[in-house]
């Protein structure tokens, strides 16, 4: 089984700062290998060459594109590749999860049951209110066709009493 080193102890093998390991590594990590991430992340001993032939490229100069290529000639690509577990936990998780969605969506829809039957009283009582307003409406029409109605009968009387008066006034 090869060792496992941190970024320091590379650092101390190659005489390169950690700083620049770790641009070289996040520049070049799909061709440096890597175990574990964070703090518990190390390096086989193959990692030291891949550094090494990084330093020394850019030491001559060349480009990160030209760096990539030779890389890519010399070293396979790392593809990293998620372990996915379904331990009890996970489905335990996923059960709950599902348990939460489910609520949620009944809760969702008693809300849009609730919010329908809100709009339909609404519209009813919209109708309703129309309905009365133009009820109130006919009503004072009919009240003001009889006031008027009222009003000329009344002036016609008073026009036939002052004729009389009038009449009777000239006859003496």
């Amino acid at each position: 089984m090869t060792k496992k080193l941190t970024i320091k102890e590379i650092s101390d093998i190659l005489k390169i700062p950690e700083s620049t390991l770790r641009f070289y590594r996040d520049r070049f990590a799909e061709y440096i290998p890597v175990i574990g991430h964070g703090r518990k992340r190390r390096y086989p001993e193959t990692a030291i060459e891949i550094f090494r032939i990084i330093a020394e490229s850019y030491e001559r100069n060349m480009t990160a594109e030209d760096i990539t290529e030779r890389l890519s000639i010399d070293f396979a690509r790392n593809i990293e590749v998620v372990e996915i577990s379904h331990n009890n936990a996970t489905v335990a998780q996923q059960f709950e999860f599902q348990q939460a969605i489910d609520l949620l969506a009944r809760a969702i829809s008693e809300v849009a049951t609730t919010q329908h039957n809100i709009m339909e009283q609404m519209e009813r009582m919209q109708e309703e209110s129309a309905r009365r307003e133009q009820e109130l409406m006919n009503r004072l029409e009919e009240r003001d066709r009889l006031l008027n109605e009222l009003i000329l009968s009344w002036r016609e009387e008073k026009q036939k009493q002052n004729k009389g008066l009038l009449a009777r006034i000239f006859r003496r």
